[in-house]
């Protein structure tokens, strides 16, 4: 069902100049530029109202992690993710994070 941002419908914001402003005080350019990120160096967002989405009653969590050596490519790894994620369940959130830790090898390092 996307990000929060992708389900909100209101926002009650103070700007700069002291002002309460909601969704349709602030207009839509504000409000759409407040959901895509970067929303503290236009105002204060003091409460937001989401769109809420039906839990199944059972959820399954789990996660998978895989080290790789500094020397293989992560890209190859988004790749084989793009290519099967068309065909997962729409109904399953799936989230691929890559990070970058220090490594084992001598002499090499990542931060």
């Amino acid at each position: 069902y996307g990000l929060t941002v992708d389900n909100l419908i209101d926002l009650i914001v103070v700007d700069v100049n002291g002002r309460v402003l909601d969704r349709k005080a602030m207009g839509e350019d504000l409000f759409w530029a407040l959901r895509g990120g970067g929303g503290s160096s236009f105002c204060a967002i003091v409460s937001y109202k989401i769109k809420l989405v039906r839990v199944p009653k059972t959820v399954t969590v789990f996660r998978v992690s895989k080290t790789l050596d500094l020397d293989q490519n992560f890209t190859d790894i988004v790749d084989q993710y793009q290519h099967v994620a068309p065909y997962l369940d729409r109904n399953a959130f799936i989230r691929l994070t890559l990070d970058a830790t220090n490594s084992s090898k001598t002499g090499l390092t990542t931060t």
